[in-house]
């Protein structure tokens, strides 16, 4: 209904509404929503789950080879399927202790109206889409009536080791991100995994979707003047460095007759980046990974390193593919400095997966580099997934999400023309309570398990 192309109300020549919007009932905008169950029987309710399973099984099947193939590294057999299945073991407690939770957030992603689901955004298989979380049913329509209420827009790039990423874990953030009063757009963006691609078809995939949700955002109520984009873990990686890639791209933007407009553009719209929980150092945090399981051949073929390479040439592939390295080493040229948007990193002080100490070494080394703008906020006592996952699942009656408060802080500082400073009074966030998705003591015991 609310979800018309917009070209069929707006000139492009013009920008302006032509002609009057269609007009809708009271019982039409403001219809009671399906039930569960009648979700799920639509074309569109099979289709998500079914490409969800497919995803689902053909990532288990190549993970497996890629887990029990015997490797070898400096001339020592490796077997890196060992740490795999303790890791595996600890997952899956995690996963079973919060299958409460999991069921309303299924729910709530298959059957929300408001969430649309799979857009295409690029031509590379099943993993060029997105989803968009809109902040109300008629919101479409609303902002085409007024384009004054397009809202800005958080684009989120999910984590998951470069191997396991999906939009829909991300989910739990889309939700608590549209609890709030402050009207926003949440964009999930997916993207290729290892071992369809590597690094570099990832960082690909990212910009690809940036330029797409610059370029059509508007006709979903969005304001392609006011993007945030934001990552965790992998995601926050790999959209810190999509986001040197694109200042790279700009500032040799005279120089290069092939560079593809829309990309330069969407970099310009974007107003900060947000990077939660991110490995940014592959050579010095490479031996933590290797011992949580994710082996050196593993890793090394995730950053696109030729198996027969030499110590030295795999250390600087890593280091190309590490944002806090091509600041220190200067691989980022001078004048693509001032084409950086403002930096906020955020990290949990009791990560064990991706110690703090990353986003401090990326944040000094931004500092050094003179970026315009660099934040740093630290969370005593959170892991690597409690701003994600435990956090949104144990809920407040009185709406308090730490992560979820600072984040809209920042979008609210940009909106008044403020510094992005994140501060601990959040005057301008108000978000209405959301109630526990789980018991209290299940939520304890997974944090336990968590292997992350």
């Amino acid at each position: 209904m609310v979800g018309k192309a917009c070209e069929e109300f707006v000139d492009p020549n013009t920008k302006k509404l032509r002609g009057r919007l269609p007009s809708y009932s009271e019982s039409e905008l403001y219809s009671s929503e399906p039930s569960f169950i009648t979700r799920l029987l639509t074309p569109t309710g099979i289709f998500s789950i079914l490409s969800t399973i497919i995803y689902c099984v053909s990532n288990a099947q190549i993970l497996i080879y890629y887990l029990f193939k015997p490797r070898y590294h400096n001339g020592r057999l490796q077997l890196p399927v060992l740490g795999w299945i303790w890791n595996l073991s600890r997952l899956l407690a995690f996963v079973v202790l919060l299958i409460p939770a999991w069921i309303q957030m299924v729910g709530y992603y298959f059957t929300n109206s408001r969430i649309i689901r799979d857009v295409r955004y690029g031509d590379k298989a099943r993993r060029n889409r997105l989803d968009i979380y809109l902040p109300t049913d008629q919101h479409i329509h609303d902002a085409y009536r007024d384009p004054r209420r397009r809202c800005p827009v958080l684009v989120f790039i999910p984590g998951g080791a470069w191997i396991i990423g999906y939009k829909a874990w991300s989910a739990l953030m889309g939700k608590m991100l549209m609890s709030g009063t402050k009207k926003v757009i949440f964009v999930s963006l997916d993207y290729r995994n290892f071992p369809e691609t590597d690094v570099e078809g990832m960082i690909d995939d990212v910009r690809h979707g940036l330029e797409w949700v610059f370029q059509n955002i508007g006709a979903y109520g969005g304001d392609k003047e006011n993007i945030f984009l934001l990552g965790q873990s992998a995601g926050a990686h790999l959209g810190m460095l999509a986001t040197l890639v694109n200042a790279e791209s700009l500032s040799r933007l005279n120089k290069s007759q092939n560079l593809y407009q829309g990309r330069v553009e969407s970099t310009l719209s974007i107003r900060a980046f947000i990077g939660i929980s991110g490995p940014f150092d592959m050579i010095k945090y490479g031996p933590h990974f290797h011992s949580r399981g994710l082996g050196p051949a593993i890793l090394n073929s995730v950053f696109g390193c030729n198996t027969s390479a030499s110590d030295a040439e795999i250390d600087e592939q890593l280091a190309g593919l590490s944002p806090t390295l091509v600041l220190k080493q200067k691989i980022l040229s001078e004048e693509a400095i001032n084409y950086i948007p403002p930096l906020i990193f955020c990290h949990g002080k009791a990560d064990k997966t991706v110690s703090f100490e990353s986003s401090v070494d990326l944040y000094r080394a931004c500092q050094q580099a003179e970026c315009k703008v660099v934040k740093l906020k630290l969370y005593e006592g959170k892991s690597h997934t409690d701003p994600i996952i435990e956090d949104p699942m144990l809920g407040n009656v009185n709406g308090h999400d730490e992560l979820i408060e600072d984040i809209l802080t920042v979008v609210d500082a940009f909106e008044i023309k403020q510094d992005p400073e994140i501060t601990t009074s959040r005057k301008l966030v108000k978000r209405r309570g959301q109630p526990r998705l789980a018991p209290k003591v299940c939520l304890r015991l997974a944090a336990f398990c968590n292997p992350f």
